[in-house]
């Protein structure tokens, strides 16, 4: 009994972080591609004013920082979806421990990295608070604030991954029952 009411107690605790992150990837994926539509956009200006007018010196920085904000989005659902960190010919030659010894290690290392990037991403994020971009007089931290956000979101699903590993199921089995109005 103890052991399924554990197992039990993982399964609703992995229900409500892939509940909670499909709100968040639906949150990352519509503001990313809000930045990669004020990315083309910026261009579009940038271009069609040096053609036409005088060169907008903001619409390059504004499109590099749409583009670095996009690029943090869409790394916390890369995430998510396994579609970073491993490379896939060494972990396709791989079965059963050594798989998931590969498997293991490669989040251990991906986790690690994001909390740097987070804690760091913040200290970089306070520096340029005050900090203007020359050409635009832009605030800094608009561009640089995306990387501990992306980071923590990143870190989000990696805890989302380590939750469905203990729990022994995985997002699109879970996905499946939150769909058809089941729970843990």
């Amino acid at each position: 009994m103890g052991d399924y009411m554990e197992k039990s107690g993982k399964l609703k605790l992995a229900f409500y972080m892939v509940s909670i992150g499909d709100r968040l990837e639906a949150l990352e994926l519509f503001a990313g591609s809000i930045s990669i539509i004020i990315f083309v956009g910026a261009i579009f200006v940038n271009v069609a004013s040096r053609q036409f007018f005088t060169a907008v010196a903001s619409a390059d920085e504004i499109s590099r920082f749409a583009y670095i904000w996009a690029v943090f989005l869409g790394t916390g659902v890369g995430i998510r979806h396994h579609s970073h960190y491993m490379i896939d010919v060494v972990r396709g030659l791989l079965r059963g421990r050594a798989a998931k010894a590969a498997d293991v290690f490669t989040w251990a290392v991906t986790t690690a990295f994001v909390l740097i990037l987070v804690i760091y991403g913040f200290q970089y994020a306070r520096i340029t608070m005050s900090r203007f971009s020359q050409p635009s007089g832009i605030r800094l931290i608009f561009s640089t604030i995306c990387i501990p956000i992306g980071g923590i979101a990143m870190l989000y699903f990696l805890l989302e991954q380590a939750i469905l590993v203990l729990a022994g199921t995985d997002r699109k089995a879970v996905q499946d029952k939150l769909r058809k109005g089941g729970g843990a």
